[in-house]
């Protein structure tokens, strides 16, 4: 009984390692290789005054952007991308 057993899971091993090895042969190269986009931003630097703004682009994806800033007293930037400057920054 112990050797039944022991002569199924193999036999089942062996019919999924053929079935996966099929699959994965079967898949067009792009589904297989993929590579990463490029994403870049209209400017990358950008001199305001006090109460100045100015837009910033993603380019490379249409995925949605989250927007922040780290230093929120000196400029502040909302969900669309566009940067205001608050105070004079270093």
């Amino acid at each position: 009984m112990k050797r039944i057993r022991k002569q199924v899971k193999t036999m089942l091993m062996a019919i999924a390692l053929i079935v996966t090895m099929t699959i994965a042969i079967g898949m067009p190269q792009s589904a297989i290789k993929t590579q990463a986009a490029t994403i870049s931003l209209n400017k990358t630097k950008v001199t305001l005054k006090v109460g100045q703004t100015v837009k910033l682009k993603v380019k490379g994806t249409t995925k949605k952007v989250k927007w922040s800033s780290d230093k929120k007293k000196v400029a502040t930037v909302n969900n669309k991308g566009k940067v205001t400057a608050k105070k004079e920054g270093k």
